[in-house]
């Protein structure tokens, strides 16, 4: 039963919506016959399309920027770490960050669940993984310089790698 979906307010069908588009009589007169307002009957004379669109906004508002989203995302993947850390880790770098704003980025770009990003042949791997144990010597850091549009510069640390 794959229908189609109307917008919950709609008070048109398709079939409706094709009758007004095709035919010649007044905008008054169709309006009486469907019992619709002049306004709706407007819309879908000159409307290309008899599918409702979207009331979804086309930008979705948030505070962080794209680049603040580029190192949530990028932090995300590398290293793996539940929203409570990377609050906590990036606070200092992004002073509009909470755990609410890291959420919905997350969400927005299909890794809001950190067990569905791992699979479970991997999961299993890690559970079960003992650490390496390396020599006393020399260890790498990777960061990455960020910048905030303020004067002093800041980095993200995001990978330690012996």
């Amino acid at each position: 039963m794959g229908g189609i979906t109307y917008h919950s307010n709609a008070r048109t069908t398709i079939q409706i919506r094709k009758d007004i588009q095709q035919s010649n009589e007044s905008m008054e007169s169709l309006a009486e016959r469907y019992n619709l307002n002049k306004n709706t009957i407007l819309k879908w004379k000159h409307r290309d399309e008899l599918t409702d669109k979207s009331c979804r906004p086309k930008r979705l508002r948030t505070v962080l920027s794209e680049l603040d989203e580029w190192i949530i995302c990028e932090i995300r993947k590398t290293a793996l770490i539940n929203i409570d850390d990377l609050s906590e880790l990036l606070k200092p770098f992004i002073p509009v960050v909470n755990r609410y704003n890291i959420y919905k980025c997350l969400k927005r770009h299909g890794m809001a669940q950190l067990d569905k990003m791992t699979t479970s042949k991997e999961n299993s791997k890690l559970a079960h993984k003992e650490f390496k144990i390396y020599e006393h010597g020399r260890c790498s850091l990777f960061w990455t310089p960020v910048s905030n549009n303020s004067d002093d510069r800041k980095s993200v640390f995001h990978n330690i790698i012996p």
